[in-house]
């Protein structure tokens, strides 16, 4: 007999659109907790798609703060992730 939880687990790895889903929260209280107020203030998570992440900024100075800061972004969320990791950033 299944556990409940390998049921949902299963479930939800049977789910693209909710295991991303899932995901995509997990990655917005990342954003929120571990990274400096001035940046999750001035740019925001939008969506988690074929492990690329979807950012938003509040201008275009931030855009470049992005770009500058990619491979950092990518690694500390990552460290935080267990289940899937990003590859990618699009702003």
């Amino acid at each position: 007999m299944q556990r409940i939880s390998e049921i949902l687990n299963q479930f939800i790895s049977d789910n693209e659109f909710l295991a991303e889903s899932i995901n995509l929260e997990k990655i917005k209280q990342i954003w929120q907790e571990d990274f400096p107020p001035n940046l999750s203030q001035n740019i925001s998570v939008v969506k988690f798609q074929n492990n690329k992440l979807y950012l938003h900024t509040s201008s275009s100075a931030w855009r470049k703060e992005v770009l500058l800061r990619k491979t950092e972004i990518i690694s500390k969320i990552n460290e935080k992730l267990t289940s899937v990791s990003i590859v990618d950033l699009a702003i």
